[in-house]
């Protein structure tokens, strides 16, 4: 399978009780799921964080998927193994799941993306499969 050649951008404006913004981008390559973000004040717009790379390996994804919420509300899911290196991320949440709101524009992209991920994740799974026989 080719990988995706795409971008998700997407943006979180409700962080810290509505006093922050994320903005980042989620990028995918053939070992990794890439997600490069920085949050921003919502008052005035003016104090920006540095943005912050975090690589996430297949092998530490369970699955991902996309679920429709109420009003055409689109959210893309990605469930994690651990905690461990992703405590730091402002929009995960205590499920071990990052839930990343999509645009009915990016849909598309989206669904590629988690395609190409859970793709990945089984041919994984067979490879141990094959190396343990």
């Amino acid at each position: 399978m080719i990988v995706p050649d795409e971008i998700l951008n997407f943006t979180y404006k409700d962080m810290y009780h509505g006093f922050a913004e994320c903005h980042g981008n989620l990028l995918i390559d053939e070992n990794s799921l890439t997600i490069e973000y920085f949050v921003k004040d919502s008052i005035i717009g003016v104090l920006k964080s540095n943005i912050k790379r975090v690589k996430i390996n297949y092998s530490e994804i369970i699955n991902t998927e996309i679920k429709k919420k109420f009003y055409k509300r689109f959210f893309l899911i990605i469930r994690i193994k651990s905690l461990r290196n992703l405590i730091d991320l402002p929009f995960i949440d205590e499920n071990a799941e990052l839930r990343i709101k999509i645009n009915k524009s990016s849909l598309l992209t989206a669904e590629a993306i988690s395609s190409y991920i859970n793709y990945r994740i089984a041919e994984n799974k067979l490879s141990k499969i094959d190396n343990n026989y």
